[in-house]
Formats: structure tokens, sequence, C-alpha cells
């Protein structure tokens, strides 16, 4: 359920909400709060990479948009649609934009080849 959240966290159109990001990092699963602190920090450091070597923040446009990672694990936790609603405070369209494009890309993980990063047995 928390990978969801947090693939919805980099396929997010950016939220039209008024939630600052402590806000929305409030709202995340204890679990999720150090996973999404950790990529924060990633990201802050991928970026000042990005500005040493005078990278068009145009073409590579970093972001990690927390907006949506609240409603997107409570929907992959079977919440009811109306429960959807009120935790994203988002027009149904544009929720289920949301949804569909978390589902979209979690959906692609299935095809990914698999290789095991460490050695087992």
């Amino acid at each position: 359920h928390e990978l969801a959240g947090y693939v919805s966290c980099l396929v997010s159109e950016g939220s039209r909400g008024s939630s600052s990001v402590v806000e929305s990092f409030m709202k995340l699963t204890p679990a999720q709060q150090p996973v999404i602190q950790r990529s924060l920090l990633a990201l802050e450091r991928l970026m000042d990479v990005q500005r040493r070597l005078s990278v068009d923040e145009t073409s590579s446009k970093c972001q990690l948009d927390l907006g949506t990672c609240d409603v997107v694990t409570a929907w992959a936790s079977g919440c009811s649609w109306s429960e959807a609603l009120e935790i994203s405070g988002s027009a149904p369209g544009d929720l289920a934009r949301t949804l569909h494009r978390a589902l979209d890309a979690l959906r692609q993980f299935g095809s990914l080849p698999y290789s095991p990063v460490r050695a087992t047995g």
C-alpha cells in the first residue's frame, strides 16, 4: 500500500491544493516518513549537483510531490471513493487522474526484469 503512495510522489503532476510540504509530510504514515525524508535529501543532493554543472532546470525538472501520497496510500489500502475524495480535497476528475497515473506506474513494475541485488543462499 505504501509503495503506491511513494510512486504517486514521483508521477504526480503537482498538487493544486494549498497543503505545504510540512503538512503533506505529517499526513504520511510513520513508515513512509523516513523513506520520504531520505528521498528528499537525495533529491536535494541531485539538484545541487545539477546546479554546479549548470544543468538546465527546465529540461531536467526533479521533484517529489507529497500532496497525493496520503490519498493514494489510503486508496491502495481500501478506502472508499467518498473517503478518497474527502482526503484529497480534489475534484473527482483530478482524483481519478491521480489514481490512474499511480496505478499505471505501478503496473509497469510487473514487466521489469527481476535481478536480485544480493545473492541468496
